[in-house]
C-alpha cells in the first residue's frame, strides 16, 4: 500500500530540496559553486562503477558472468548520472538568466 509520506512527499521533497540548493549554489556571489552538487553526484556514481568492476564482477560465478551484460553497466552509468546532468542544465539556466 502506497503511503502518502513514505512514497510521495519524501521523494518528492527532497528533489525539490535539491533544485532549492542548486539554484542557490548558482545564484551566489560565486556562480561556479553551482558546480558543486553535480560534481558530488558524477563522482559518487564513477565510484559506484569503479566498485562494480573490481569487487563485484571478480567474485561472480562462470554462469553469472555469462548472463552480465557490459551493456547494462553502462545504462546504468548513465542513468546514474542523469541528476548530474539535470542540475548542470539548472545551473546553466540559472547562470544564464541571471547575466543581463
Amino acid at each position: 500500500m502506497i503511503t502518502l509520506i513514505k512514497d510521495i512527499l519524501i521523494p518528492f521533497g527532497a528533489v525539490a530540496f535539491l533544485i532549492w540548493v542548486q539554484v542557490l549554489l548558482s545564484k551566489g556571489s560565486n556562480p561556479k559553486m553551482g558546480y558543486i552538487l553535480p560534481g558530488i553526484i558524477s563522482s559518487m556514481s564513477i565510484f559506484w562503477i569503479l566498485l562494480v568492476l573490481t569487487l563485484v564482477l571478480p567474485s561472480m560465478s562462470a554462469a553469472d558472468r555469462a548472463n552480465f551484460q557490459y551493456f547494462d553497466l553502462v545504462k546504468l552509468f548513465f542513468i546514474t548520472n542523469l541528476p548530474s546532468l539535470i542540475l548542470l542544465g539548472i545551473h546553466t539556466l540559472v547562470v544564464k538568466v541571471r547575466k543581463p
